[in-house]
């Protein structure tokens, strides 16, 4: 989806159950011990804030830049869906191996140019069917040895083919 919307604060407290520190810039430490509607709720004067709500859900809003340094190894195990989208630029920079595993199907979609750099040495391995369709042109340069193995039908429709 394009756009999604963060969940609706979960505010319900009632006198004299919810706890809140305030301090003289405008910082508030919340916890709300209401029944059926305990929560947690840190916010800073800026704007960013976290609150965990009723049912367990975290909701995190920073209006700056976030910046999260791990020094050894990080795993992340989501049991649900995920959505990621990034309004600008995004730029993945992997110093080692990149390993992606899908059980299911891959979908991409692009609608501007695709460049990719091989390096070395580049596999695929498709054990379902794969289709790639491309409105424009399609250059391939190959600096050394190119094999085609086709175990099946080789078919070729072009207006025109040319062989050198």
């Amino acid at each position: 989806a394009d756009k999604w919307d963060e969940p609706s604060y979960a505010y319900n407290a009632t006198y004299p159950y919810n706890h809140v520190k305030e301090t003289e810039s405008g910082h508030i430490k919340e916890f709300d011990d209401t029944a059926d509607n305990e929560r947690i709720h840190e916010y800073h004067k800026s704007g960013t804030f976290y609150e965990v709500q009723p049912d367990g859900t975290k909701v995190t809003r920073i209006v700056g830049e976030n910046y999260t340094i791990v020094a050894e190894g990080n795993d992340v195990n989501i049991k649900g869906s995920c959505n990621l989208t990034i309004d600008q630029n995004c730029t993945t920079y992997i110093k080692g191996n990149w390993d992606i595993q899908v059980d299911g199907n891959k979908t991409e979609v692009v609608k501007g140019n695709v460049a990719q750099d091989q390096g070395s040495i580049h596999a695929t391995i498709v054990t379902g069917a794969r289709t790639v369709n491309v409105s424009d042109n399609v250059t391939e340069v190959v600096g050394g040895d190119s094999v085609l193995q086709i175990d099946k039908t080789y078919d070729v429709d072009a207006i025109r083919i040319d062989l050198n």
